[in-house]
């Protein structure tokens, strides 16, 4: 791929210019790490560059009839720009604004944000509801056996976290 570099006039807007270049390359897509990495600087790219057509379109043209293709370019991983290469899929954004899956991508607009907000709502609710009678919210037992991810049960979690982590320095 061609050295990006002030004489493109186009990356003189891109809003990746600002950003921690790492976070564009993941050491692993198939961790939990780096899934999370991903999907931040897609949503960077996807969301907020004006200029992410350009350079998806570098990227497609260096990367053509290449096997090793790396980091986020252009909004798109790796495995994507390689199905586009291939026709297997376009270059359309995966969703539109006003959704949870713009929202998680990266986007910021009002529209997503009262959606996630509206989501996140939903999700507690659905947490609440899944925790048996009898077992109490705030507890490690219903953030760990039932998934509740209420503030009081991830407290909970986090104490408990740590104490075992105190419990296995003195047993040392």
């Amino acid at each position: 791929m061609s050295a990006r570099n002030d004489e493109q006039p186009w990356w003189l807007s891109s809003t990746c210019r600002t950003v921690d270049p790492e976070l564009f390359f993941p050491a692993r897509y198939n961790t939990p790490t780096g899934v999370t990495q991903a999907a931040q600087a897609v949503g960077i790219c996807r969301y907020s560059c004006p200029v992410r057509t350009q350079c998806l379109t570098e990227a497609l043209e260096a990367e053509r009839g290449t096997v090793g293709r790396n980091g986020i370019l252009g909004g798109h991983t790796p495995a994507e720009r390689l199905a586009i290469d291939n026709g297997k899929q376009t270059s359309d954004l995966p969703a539109e604004h006003g959704t949870r899956q713009a929202w998680l991508f990266g986007c910021r607009c009002d529209d997503c944000a009262v959606i996630d907000a509206e989501q996140q709502k939903t999700d507690l609710h659905r947490m609440l509801a899944a925790v048996p009678a009898g077992t109490a919210h705030g507890s490690y037992a219903a953030y760990r056996r039932y998934g509740c991810r209420c503030e009081p049960c991830k407290g909970a979690a986090a104490a408990e976290t740590w104490k075992a982590g105190n419990r296995r320095k003195v047993a040392a």
